[in-house]
Order: C-alpha cells, then sequence, then structure tokens
C-alpha cells in the first residue's frame, strides 16, 4: 500500500506525489499562490470599504482588489465573486460616508434632512427633475421627426 506521500492516480499507471494536498486541505497547488478563501474575501472587503471612502467607482475598486491579490499571490476568484466584494464594499463604503456626514448634526438638524428629503413631503425632489427629462426626451424626439421630414427624400414621394 502506498504511504500518504504518494498515491495512485488513476489513469496514469505511475505513482504522484500527493503532499500539496493532504487529507482534503486546501493548500497551495503549484508556484506559491494561495486560494481565495472566505477570510480572504472578508479581509478584502473590510480593504476595499477604505477604498470605497475615496472612490465612488467601482472599477477603481476593482482595479485595488486585482492589484492587491496579485501582490499577495492569491488566486483571483470568478468575476461574480469579484463583482460581488466590490459591490458590498461600494455599499459599505457609501453607508459609513453618510453616517460620517451626519455625526455632526443635532437630532433636529437629522430630522429636518430626513424630512426634506422624503419623497412624500417634499415631492418636487422627484416631480421636476422627472418633467424635465420628460420635456428634454420629447424634445430630441420632435426634434428628430422634424429634420427626418425635411432631409429624407423617400419620404416626400409617397
Amino acid at each position: 500500500m502506498p504511504s500518504d506521500a504518494t498515491t495512485k492516480v488513476p489513469g496514469r499507471g505511475s505513482s504522484h506525489d500527493a503532499s500539496p494536498l493532504k487529507a482534503g486541505r486546501s493548500e497551495p497547488i503549484a508556484v506559491g499562490y494561495r486560494p481565495f478563501t472566505v477570510r480572504e474575501y472578508r479581509r478584502r472587503r473590510a480593504f476595499l470599504t477604505e477604498v470605497a471612502l475615496r472612490t465612488s467607482k467601482a472599477v477603481v475598486i476593482a482595479q485595488e482588489l486585482a492589484a492587491a491579490l496579485r501582490a499577495d499571490r492569491i488566486i483571483v476568484p470568478s468575476a461574480r465573486v469579484i463583482d460581488r466584494c466590490c459591490a458590498e464594499a461600494l455599499a459599505r463604503g457609501m453607508r459609513l460616508f453618510y453616517q460620517r456626514l451626519a455625526e455632526g448634526l443635532a437630532a433636529a438638524q437629522r430630522q429636518y434632512l430626513d424630512r426634506l428629503l422624503n419623497m412624500w413631503t417634499a415631492p418636487w425632489i422627484a416631480i421636476f427633475p422627472g418633467l424635465m427629462i420628460l420635456i428634454t426626451l420629447l424634445s430630441i424626439n420632435f426634434i428628430g421627426d422634424g429634420l427626418r421630414d425635411a432631409l429624407d427624400p423617400h419620404l416626400s414621394s409617397r
């Protein structure tokens, strides 16, 4: 029977050194890279939260994550994992930013600000920008129709 250090690999006919991967442990397989574990995920998310306090651009946050993983020789996870980690860090960073921003306000000032920004007590926050967007889109549509009517030679022959 082979020892723990060598095991028979099916389909090869020779012994294979299995010492990097013993008894289900997930250790680096080759070239000194470590796997991206849940512990690494949490650690990187905390690091990216600090990055998110400096920028709100998800691309910059993802680049910071990729650079940190390369520097620490950690196997880069799938794009979905990177996306989720960056999104969570961005959300945590924004929440922390607004908490820090509101720290200096008194309770009455916070309540006033909440009332001012509430959709039901201050509908102009949504109504006026929405109307401006509607007017802009209708204007562009009518200008396009007018240009097509004036410049399309096939339309005048009908």
